[in-house]
């Protein structure tokens, strides 16, 4: 291993550290180039009848002055090279885009079609092809030696042709640069550059992704020259931190990671492509832009982690006798190996071949991070199995990214944290929340695994859903989209694919169910994500960043909640209430009248009670065995429509009259007198009773404190769901279409 070390990774770090360093130089000329000379206007003008722009012809310029033929008629090859030479403002242009290249030639090497390219695309040849051939001279030489025909023969009769044809993929890969090949055809290559989107939309204005990249801060630390306690003195020199943090964080490595989307292989697919039409070189910038905050996320985690490592580990190479200067670029050097190793990679060394591959597109997406701890924590038990290394850090290894890093990142995405903030009894909730904690901690496992781990997971998934949907019909609930949600678990195999299905699924639900379809945020919210599955337009993304301003409106909130919203965790992960958004009910003013508790008993319960006084109320469909005798209704003797101000959408008095908002629909006031019902019923069995003071529930009492209810020592506002007479109206109130 210490000889593929030494002549093979080695070389490779350090050719890709230079070539990365000049990648990032030719970008930053080529900015101040265009900031200088501020010439956009007149590159865009056309000459030659239309057929072609300036910058078409500094370009052919460029080609010829490079000896390069450029494929067009002799005519229109001298008139753009003489619309150069007679503008002084275009020639100086040439010349000085062709001194940033840093070339034997001047420019770039010519390509076919190189009519529909530009400058851009061209500078990125140089670097991706002349420079990168460059700077990994000495790997590439070492490659050739190593891995020689009659060598990989040996190698294919020894370990098979399997192992042989993986190491051919991943040497070819580190050689271009290039993870996916290109297919046969325009089309193919169109439908995987869409689905590759569909992975960039999730990621779309991600501020809780880059909330949780915050965790690999720790990847940095170890039991040697980095341990706690290093890192801790490290930190307390708050000057030389900063400086180290900003030096890491302004490297060429960093930015080239924020700048090409490098961190997740299907978008960085989508930085290295060029798109025809306006529409999608569009769509593509909004993407790259709504990555913006990940990127970040992603660099300070590596900066803030690295600042410690990366000065810790120079003052050990100088104590071993290394000059200063060279400890420096060798620390930096091995701080990108750590970052590419533990971090998430689109590196060609850092994917295997079946991510690399077409179907490995559609299949791993979103694994690579699983995929690198699973080939870390292998690592990590073979060294510690045949004494390599420091065993401490291979068994810390071994255990952070085997089990702990997944059970915190799992347990962070899903809001785990909510259920010790919250005071939210709903048992039933509580065990969806933590059955998919685990189930995500298992699907995490098991796409580590590659391809088999995956289909595994989907076929788990695709079970689990036929399962509850079977229980579900059993205890005659209704199932909404049974099929499609049965697609859509099967298809999660292919999280691109399941994604486009999941934007149908969310946008029926808005469509149909009834918390959803009165609310016109909503319907438009189910456009969004028709728009988003069918264009990648992250327009979904936008209007679930108003969903969470929404909720953060609620007043029933608490801080943490409200402080979770802004980082981009749903309403439903926070246990927020959403449908409390349009208003409150109240509990009204106190009359002069002492209800009796009157429940009747039923072994068969009556499941619907009808009205028809008010027009209005048709029908009333409740659970559970105390029901109010059909003989003794609850005592409605006036229903009021009126102005109940801001945030009352109704009010029940125990006089017997019920208050309905007169700005609410049909449909909302046929829920407000059922859920006002309700309160009646229970203040006629004697359940709920309210003065100026108190409310009265089962016996205990609940003092009113500046405009609040305080219930198990929180201050709540009137109608909160949270109480517990608010639940069982709610409970019935959901039982109205």
């Amino acid at each position: 291993m210490k000889f593929f070390e030494e002549y093979i990774m080695t070389p490779f770090a350090k050719g890709i550290n230079a070539y990365e360093a000049a990648k990032v130089a030719i970008g930053r000329d080529y900015k101040a180039l265009k900031k200088r000379y501020k010439n956009k206007n007149l590159l865009k003008e056309t000459i030659l009848d239309g057929q072609y722009t300036n910058e078409d012809a500094v370009r052919a310029y460029l080609f010829s002055e490079a000896g390069q033929e450029l494929g067009i008629s002799e005519a229109d090859q001298n008139a753009l090279i003489a619309a150069v030479v007679e503008n002084n403002d275009l020639l100086a242009f040439a010349q000085d885009l062709s001194k940033i290249t840093k070339t034997e030639s001047g420019y770039a090497n010519i390509y076919k079609d190189w009519e529909g390219g530009n400058i851009d695309l061209d500078l990125n040849i140089v670097s991706q092809t002349q420079q990168r051939k460059e700077f990994l001279a000495e790997f590439l030489n070492n490659k050739e030696q190593i891995f020689s025909a009659e060598n990989m023969k040996v190698i294919k009769q020894l370990h098979g042709e399997d192992f042989t044809d993986a190491l051919s993929n991943v040497l070819t890969r580190m050689e271009t640069g290039v993870n996916r090949k290109q297919g046969k055809d325009k089309e193919f290559n169109s439908a995987m550059n869409w689905l590759n989107q569909s992975v960039a939309n999730i990621m779309a204005v991600n501020v809780r992704s880059a909330i949780l990249q915050q965790l690999s801060i720790v990847n940095f630390m170890n039991f040697t020259h980095n341990n706690p306690i290093a890192m801790a003195k490290a930190m307390g020199n708050t000057g030389q931190f900063t400086e180290d943090f900003i030096k890491l964080w302004n490297s060429s490595f960093l930015t080239d990671r924020r700048g090409g989307q490098k961190i997740e292989l299907n978008t960085a697919d989508i930085a290295d492509s060029q798109p025809g039409n306006w529409f999608l070189r569009t769509n593509k910038k909004l993407l790259e832009l709504g990555f913006k905050p990940t990127q970040w996320g992603d660099s300070f985690a590596i900066s803030f982690g690295g600042a410690t490592w990366y000065r810790n580990r120079i003052n050990q190479l100088v104590n071993q006798g290394v000059d200063p200067t060279q400890a420096e670029k060798q620390t930096m050097i091995e701080f990108q190996e750590i970052a590419e190793e533990t971090q998430q990679s689109s590196r060609p060394d850092r994917i295997s071949r079946q991510q690399a591959s077409d179907i490995g597109r559609l299949i791993l997406a979103f694994a690579n991070t699983p995929l690198q701890y699973a080939r870390l924590t292998k690592k990590a038990t073979l060294d510690l199995i045949n004494g390599r290394g420091d065993w401490r850090t291979n068994a810390s290894k071994i255990l952070y990214y085997g089990a702990a890093q997944n059970i915190i990142f799992s347990g962070l995405q899903s809001a785990l944290f909510s259920l010790l903030l919250s005071d939210n009894e709903d048992d039933e909730k509580d065990e969806k929340k933590l059955g998919f904690f685990a189930n995500t901690i298992f699907d995490g496992f098991l796409r580590g695994m590659g391809y088999n781990g995956a289909v595994v997971a989907a076929l788990k998934n695709l079970g689990q859903e036929y399962y509850s949907q079977q229980k579900r019909k059993a205890e005659g609930k209704r199932v909404s989209d049974p099929a499609l949600r049965l697609i859509q678990k099967g298809l999660t195999i292919s999280p691109p694919v399941s994604k486009k299905i999941g934007d149908v699924i969310e946008a029926q639900r808005f469509e149909n169910w009834r918390q959803y379809k009165e609310d016109p945020f909503y319907q438009y919210f189910a456009k969004a994500n028709y728009i988003s599955g069918l264009t990648n337009v992250p327009l979904d993304r936008a209007f679930k960043k108003a969903e969470n301003l929404r909720a953060i409106s609620i007043e029933q909130n608490d801080a943490w909640q409200n402080i979770f919203l802004a980082l981009g965790w749903s309403p439903y992960q926070l246990d927020v209430e959403k449908n409390v958004q349009k208003g409150d009910r109240d509990l009204g003013k106190r009359k002069k009248s002492k209800l009796k508790r009157k429940v009747i008993k039923r072994k068969n319960p009556i499941n619907k009670i009808k009205t028809k006084d008010f027009g209005i109320l048709d029908e009333i469909t409740f659970e559970g065995d105390e029901v109010l005798d059909p003989i003794d209704p609850p005592p409605i003797k006036k229903i009021e429509t009126k102005d109940l101000g801001k945030g009352i959408m109704g009010r029940a008095n125990n006089d017997g009259t019920i208050e309905v908002d007169k700005n609410l629909s049909p449909t909302q006031k046929k829920k407000v007198i059922a859920h006002e019902q309700q309160h009646q019923r229970d203040m006629k069995s004697g359940k709920l009773n309210y003065d100026d003071d108190f409310v009265y529930w089962e016996g205990s009492k609940y003092p009113r404190v500046g405009g609040k209810i305080e219930y198990n020592n929180k201050k709540y506002i009137e109608g909160h769901p949270k109480l517990p007479w608010e639940e069982a109206a709610n409970k019935v109130e959901r039982q109205v279409s």
